[in-house]
């Protein structure tokens, strides 16, 4: 018992000491969470603090973020402000430059013009002599003697000492003296205005010789004119010359003449020195030129022949349309060379011609007004010099005078517009190349003929024909119809004998059924189902019996209309054939037409 008893005491004091010292541990947690507490309250005020000090550094930013747009916006302002003042100033220095420029180009202006003064300012009162002079000098006051022939000498004269450098003084010198009963003097003054410039002498002396109805001095001036010319650089001075001269103002001589040195100049055809190839590369050239005139074939006119020709539809369009050359190239001469009278034939081109070789101004002249036109342009243009270097290459392409007599050919006969002449002058360019017009539509005519073929083969639904192409010849319609019908008849029966029941399916419905039956023998499958799969079986073994039929009369029903399709298109493509070979024909023989319009119209006007 009293070991029973310590025991308990011993377990008590052992509990007792346990419970002390967890009462110490308690109280030294408790000492720790006070002083964790005072730590805590500590961090939490360093917290608030770290958050007021985070309220002011976000106004803080704030208001800088504000200032930073303030000055983004003042920034913004200066740089307009300052690309204002740039752009101002751009405009001022631009605006003072080409007032610089205006003042320099004004001041150089006025230089050119001194100095054209100076150096052609007596030129111009010559000028203005010459068109009082051819003004006046007509065969009526010669022959009334109504001019004072020793007052014009004296003035010419005065004008030959001011000017003895240019050509228009020595020839008016020579007019005056020729008129005046001055043959030394006249001869003189001729000879040194054609030392000065030949051509333009040669010129004058024939329209003012024309003026005066002496045609045969007219036409041998005109003749001397001519050879001066270079057929590569022809100017405007031909082209003035030329409507004078088909008008026939400078006499018939003087026409003459102008044939007969246009004709030279188109044989010699500088550059080719082989006559065969001169000649074909003409004949291409022309053939370019005439190609576009032709008469095109209609589209939708020849649709049925079209469907059924088996041969090359394309080569067979352009052989027709070779064959519409002469006429289309026929009517467009018509219409350009009408038989009335010219509209401008009651223009004196004469005048114009002498207005023209007076106002047109030496090489030394031309370089200066050059050099003022372009300073004209400069303050025109408010001393724009790139928009200037346009405008005057512009000017320059479209008053380019200098061109060749195959540019002159070719601009009169086919780009009227590209030239400045009337009807008569362009008639006369139109007799040099009549020869390659006519070889031209005569090679494209019998190019045409030859090309087209002798048959005309067809092919319907591979039924294959042929069509005669003489038009004379008759077409028998009727056999053609028959062995066509014949034809789509054959390939119809073809066809609906090819339609037979399709085996693989009859014998697959018959071994369903019996391998059916075998199954449903050993499985003992009930009847009602052997009976349903034996009906399926038979049904289509029937029905594939019954569409043999059905099928043969479709297609019988297709081949008879299309039996009567192919009838109404051979008859269309027969009936198109008559037409489109007629009409070949008929443009083929408007060759002859063409070939004999032109002689008989120059002859009317011979």
């Amino acid at each position: 018992m009293d070991d029973n008893e310590r025991i308990p005491d011993v377990q008590k004091e052992e509990l007792g000491e346990v419970l002390r010292r967890l009462g110490d541990r308690i109280n030294d947690i408790d000492v720790a969470q006070r002083n964790h507490g005072g730590e805590l309250r500590e961090v939490k005020g360093e917290v608030h603090g770290l958050h007021r000090d985070l309220d002011g550094l976000t106004g803080k930013v704030s208001q800088f973020n504000g200032d930073l747009d303030e000055l983004r916006t003042a920034v913004s302002r200066v740089e307009k402000q300052v690309a204002t003042q740039n752009t101002l100033l751009k405009d001022m220095r631009e605006d003072l430059r080409r007032k610089a420029a205006k003042d320099d180009a004004r001041a150089e202006l006025e230089r050119l013009l001194r100095e054209k003064e100076r150096r052609f300012g007596r030129r111009e009162q010559t000028r203005e002599l010459a068109r009082g002079l051819v003004s006046t000098l007509t065969a009526e006051s010669v022959q009334r003697k109504t001019l004072d022939t020793a007052l014009i000498r004296r003035c010419v004269e005065e004008r030959l000492l001011y000017e003895p450098g240019f050509w228009l003084a020595p020839a008016l010198l020579h007019v005056a003296a020729t008129y005046g009963d001055r043959p030394e003097l006249s001869q003189e003054a001729r000879g040194h205005a054609i030392a000065l410039d030949t051509a333009r002498t040669y010129l004058f002396i024939a329209l003012t010789a024309a003026r005066l109805e002496n045609y045969r001095l007219a036409g041998s001036a005109t003749d001397n004119y001519l050879q001066t010319l270079d057929p590569l650089r022809l100017t405007q001075d031909f082209l003035v010359v030329l409507e004078a001269t088909a008008n026939r103002e400078l006499g018939p001589q003087a026409e003459s003449f102008a044939r007969n040195t246009m004709e030279r100049w188109f044989a010699e055809a500088p550059g080719v020195r082989n006559a065969a190839a001169r000649a074909r590369e003409r004949l291409e050239h022309w053939h370019e030129m005439m190609w576009p005139r032709r008469e095109r074939l209609p589209e939708g006119e020849f649709t049925a022949l079209h469907r059924v020709y088996a041969g090359d539809w394309d080569v067979l369009t352009t052989a027709f349309e070779q064959a519409t050359v002469a006429h289309g190239t026929l009517a467009y001469l018509m219409a350009e060379f009408p038989e009335q009278p010219d509209s401008r034939s009651d223009v004196r081109h004469m005048d114009s011609a002498l207005e023209h070789l007076i106002n047109r101004l030496d090489p030394d002249e031309a370089e200066l007004q050059a050099k003022i036109d372009w300073q004209e342009l400069l303050l025109s243009l408010d001393c724009d010099e790139e928009t200037a270097q346009r405008e005057l290459a512009l000017r320059q392409s479209v008053d380019a005078e200098v061109m060749t007599f195959e540019q002159l050919l070719d601009n009169a006969v086919f780009k009227p517009s590209q030239v400045e002449l009337g009807t008569e002058a362009r008639k006369l360019a139109l007799m040099c190349v009549w020869p390659q017009i006519q070889a031209v539509a005569t090679a494209c005519v019998e190019t045409s003929l030859k090309r087209r073929p002798e048959q005309l083969p067809i092919v319907i639904d591979g039924w294959q024909g042929a069509l005669p192409v003489d038009p004379a010849a008759p077409v028998e319609e009727k056999p053609l119809q028959a062995a066509l019908a014949q034809h789509v008849a054959e390939v119809t029966r073809h066809r609906v004998e090819q339609v037979q029941p399709r085996p693989p399916r009859v014998l697959g419905g018959a071994l369903g059924a019996l391998a059916t039956l075998v199954v449903a023998v050993l499985w003992q499958q009930a009847v009602l189902i052997l009976m349903l799969v034996c009906l399926l079986c038979a049904g289509a073994i029937g029905f594939e019996f019954r569409r043999v039929p059905a099928e043969q009369r479709r297609l019988q029903a297709m081949g008879q209309a299309r039996q009567r399709e192919v009838a109404q298109l051979l008859s269309a493509a027969v009936e198109q054939r008559g037409k489109l070979l007629v009409r070949w024909d008929w443009y083929a023989s408007r060759l002859t037409a063409l070939t004999g319009w032109m002689p008989q119209r120059t002859r009317r006007q011979q």
